[in-house]
């Protein structure tokens, strides 16, 4: 990898600790929110996340699961924990260095739970790989400047999406949230971004 693209991983939240996984758990736990969106908007703003980082890839399928739980689903917070580990596992920069969003990734994560989904449960693996190809199809419509926040936001989009087909219970994500600002200051194409804000 180039010197240019280390600095770029660099600057993502790479020293994701074990503190900040239990922020995410316990925010999502305590959460009655039957929005996708509005509990994004939500452990952004109250872990003060930057637009960028790691930890988006605990933060949707973290939010999937708290949302599918308070509309009813069966969710237990061993589940809840054990998603957000796995969003954790999957590397920061690994949009470009193996060609899979790491939020996007959360949705099949959180759906695999959900469903019990094994390497061996046949359809069911078959479905999980439907899912992650529909989001990451939906992601690489967007613009190709690098936003973690947004590529959650457009992941979550999808995943209420392909709950009608996928899940028990079909999901929401049509809270409007907004991005105040340009990531690390020169990245941002905000005139092609579904979250920018009007001027």
């Amino acid at each position: 990898m180039t010197a240019e693209g280390n600095l770029a991983c660099a600057t993502c939240s790479c020293n994701i600790t074990e503190q900040l996984a239990e922020q995410v758990e316990k925010i999502c736990w305590q959460s009655d929110e039957k929005d996708l969106l509005a509990l994004l908007g939500h452990i952004k703003d109250e872990l003060a996340l930057s637009n960028c980082g790691l930890a988006y890839h605990a933060v949707v399928p973290a939010a999937i699961m708290a949302v599918y739980r308070n509309c009813g689903g069966d969710i237990t917070r061993e589940a809840l924990s054990s998603v957000i580990g796995r969003g954790l596992r999957v590397q920061e920069g690994w949009c470009g260095l193996a060609g899979a969003c790491g939020a996007g990734l959360g949705v099949a994560l959180a759906f695999s739970v959900i469903r019990e989904v094994n390497p061996v449960a046949g359809q069911g693996r078959l479905n999980m790989m439907a899912v992650t190809t529909e989001v990451l199809r939906a992601l690489c419509a967007g613009p190709d400047s690098r936003c973690c926040f947004r590529e959650a936001w457009l992941s979550l989009e999808k995943a209420a999406e392909l709950s009608e087909q996928y899940l028990p219970i079909a999901l929401s994500a049509k809270a409007k949230i907004e991005c105040s600002g340009h990531i690390d200051g020169s990245e941002c194409q905000r005139v092609d971004c579904p979250l920018k804000k009007g001027d």
